[in-house]
C-alpha cells in the first residue's frame, strides 16, 4: 500500500507514495473571486501513467471521480458545493502532469527526451 504524502518532494525525488508520474484531466472554474481549493478538480482515480505507448483517457463529470486542489473528493461534505459549482460554470479544462500526491506539480524524464503527443481531445 501507498505511503501518504507529508511534503512537497525534492526536485528528481519521488514523493514517497509509490505511485508513478502521471497525466489526468484538470479543471477550473471562475476565479475571479479570489483562490478557493474548489475552482480546481483533478480527475481522480481517472489517470493515466506516463510510460511509452499509445493511451485513451476519458472521465466523467462525477462528484466522486474528482478531487479539489486539497484532495478532497466531490463527494465529501466539505467539498461537495464547491464540486457541484464548478462542474456548472467550468472555464478552462486540459491536462495535468504529476505523481503521487502531487497531481499539479509537473513530471521530468532523466534525460529529457520525453513527448507527449495529443491526438484528439473533445469534450461532451
Amino acid at each position: 500500500m501507498p505511503r501518504a504524502c507529508s511534503a512537497l518532494p525534492e526536485y528528481g525525488q519521488t514523493d514517497g507514495s509509490g505511485t508513478p508520474a502521471s497525466v489526468r484531466f484538470v479543471s477550473q472554474t471562475d476565479t475571479s473571486g479570489g483562490f478557493d481549493p474548489t475552482h480546481y478538480w483533478w480527475s481522480n482515480p481517472e489517470s493515466q501513467v506516463l510510460a511509452s505507448g499509445a493511451f485513451k483517457l476519458s472521465a466523467q463529470v462525477l462528484p466522486g471521480q474528482w478531487s479539489d486542489w486539497n484532495g478532497k473528493v466531490g463527494t465529501d461534505p466539505v467539498a461537495a458545493a464547491g464540486f457541484a459549482d464548478a462542474a456548472a460554470h467550468v472555464t478552462s479544462i486540459g491536462f495535468s502532469f504529476g505523481g503521487g500526491c502531487f497531481f499539479e506539480n509537473g513530471v521530468g524524464t532523466t534525460d529529457g527526451s520525453g513527448t507527449f503527443e495529443l491526438d484528439r481531445f473533445t469534450v461532451s
